[in-house]
């Protein structure tokens, strides 16, 4: 879904996937805690694979698109690539 050097992903993640995982870490100190995060939508099953990107139903920017195409890997800066028909 993104590829690039773990600063670039974990100091600016592009894929929507990545930004709810990253977000999902857990704050040790509880005066740092944001507000929980959760991914709304439903999971797919491996013989029902969407024909679109495989985050759509759960992606908090998809539009229709998403689901019924496919987003190809391209590159947005140097050594990093992400699959997402909005990042920029």
């Amino acid at each position: 879904v993104e590829i690039g050097t773990s600063r670039q992903i974990t100091n600016a993640p592009r894929h929507p996937y990545t930004q709810t995982l990253l977000a999902a870490i857990p704050e040790p100190d509880p005066s740092k805690r944001e507000i929980e995060t959760n991914v709304e939508g439903e999971t797919d099953e491996i013989k029902e694979r969407p024909k679109g990107c495989v985050f759509y139903r759960r992606c908090p920017i998809a539009e229709d698109i998403c689901a019924t195409e496919e987003p190809q890997l391209r590159e947005i800066g140097e050594n990093q690539k992400v699959a997402c028909h909005f990042a920029d």
